[in-house]
């Protein structure tokens, strides 16, 4: 049974840094910890923590507005929008770790009880221990028809599953050093 309980856990903002973390106990046995990141007023790093003994798939889930014309890219654990008039997201996840993107079915409502349609998807991957499972993702918007390519390096002091975030995030050619510790 779905538990929804949120707590927010810390709420910082800064010039280049905005950060908004909150735990909920999700399911027996599973809390699931939210860190997003506004990164320099431009993007969002969102790490997300299932942390407890419960085992079973962990999925991210996204859904996009019904006219936004996903593609997705298995390779590069991605998905982004194709709009025409470059107003257009990139949804990645960075993680290194064995991850499975799928799409799934998913409906919005703006009349009761008039469906549409809409592009969703999530981000699985198995956790079959005790032990946090982390995922990591990027929302980038940007405005022309190609997507930043964007790559991360992790530093000696990166453990996202003991809450220390320590990574070099480079998108087209930028690099930013981002370096958190989601328990404080």
């Amino acid at each position: 049974m779905m538990i929804t309980k949120a707590a927010a856990e810390k709420w910082e903002t800064g010039k280049d840094l905005d950060i908004l973390s909150y735990n909920n106990p999700s399911y027996e046995g599973l809390q699931h910890q939210r860190s997003v990141l506004f990164i320099d007023k431009t993007y969002f790093l969102i790490i997300d923590r299932a942390i407890g003994p419960a085992m079973g798939t962990l999925g991210i889930h996204y859904a996009l507005k019904e006219d936004s014309n996903p593609i997705y890219n298995q390779k590069q654990n991605s998905v982004t929008t194709s709009y025409t008039d470059g107003n257009n997201l990139l949804v990645q996840l960075l993680n290194k770790d064995s991850i499975n993107l799928r799409q799934e079915e998913s409906f919005v409502s703006y009349q009761y009880q008039k469906e549409i349609k809409r592009p969703a998807f999530v981000f699985e991957k198995f956790k079959g221990n005790n032990q946090t499972e982390c995922f990591i993702s990027v929302l980038y918007p940007y405005s022309n028809t190609a997507a930043p390519k964007i790559k991360i390096k992790e530093n000696d002091y990166h453990d996202p599953a003991n809450g220390k975030i320590d990574m070099i995030i480079t998108i087209d050619g930028k690099t930013r050093l981002i370096k958190q510790d989601l328990n404080k």
